[in-house]
């Protein structure tokens, strides 16, 4: 039997963070974005990975979340495979509701598939989580960008007053990447108000 000399993926990167990564804050904005990946018209990706442009189909939207500093949050640890190593994505929104239409809304966050998440990050980067840029070298053949994310929820009333009566849903998937920059090479105030705007639907 021939010895396979095919290449597989090693080191070709170096690292010397700038001092912003190294002095940068940690944890989430009160409000991240979520949209459904069959609601993307297009994406495109630039050299590093990153999300350079992005737009959603006609009569589609996202749908913004508003919480509390310092209670969304996200981790991505890599899940070892006998063909490929993946990043099991996972953004926990905490979600607040009082109103029955709030509750609503909760619950069907809850019950999302296939759904991506927009996070303002505290250190000045906004992520967007669910998504494939195709810079994992052994998941080439994987060429769909819309991996999507899948709901699930926890919490409920708490026992003493001052028990948290918030409801967590996480939103997980395994993404061959980690969550992706959102067009960096833009000032953030520029993309947070063009994020706002999609939060109305795309006119015909």
């Amino acid at each position: 039997m021939a010895e396979e000399t095919g290449t597989c993926a090693g080191l070709a990167s170096e690292l010397n963070p700038v001092c912003g990564a190294l002095n940068a804050l940690g944890g989430v904005d009160e409000k991240f974005w979520a949209g459904n990946t069959a609601d993307i018209a297009t994406m495109t990706f630039g050299s590093n990975g990153e999300i350079s442009a992005m737009t959603m189909s006609v009569g589609t939207r996202l749908w913004p979340v508003v919480g509390k500093q310092l209670n969304h949050n996200g981790d991505f640890p890599t899940v070892d495979g006998d063909n490929i190593v993946m990043f099991k994505q996972t953004f926990n929104g905490i979600f607040y509701h009082k109103t029955s239409a709030e509750r609503l809304a909760t619950q069907n966050f809850a019950l999302a598939k296939e759904v991506f998440i927009i996070a303002n990050e505290n250190k000045g980067n906004l992520t967007v989580w669910g998504i494939n840029n195709q810079t994992n070298p052994a998941a080439a053949a994987l060429s769909k960008f819309a991996f999507g994310l899948k709901g699930s929820g926890t919490g409920g009333t708490g026992v003493q007053y001052n028990d948290a009566t918030s409801y967590t849903v996480s939103f997980s998937n395994d993404v061959p990447n980690w969550p992706v920059p959102y067009k960096p090479a833009t000032a953030l105030a520029t993309n947070v108000a063009e994020l706002v705007g999609m939060e109305t639907e795309v006119a015909p």
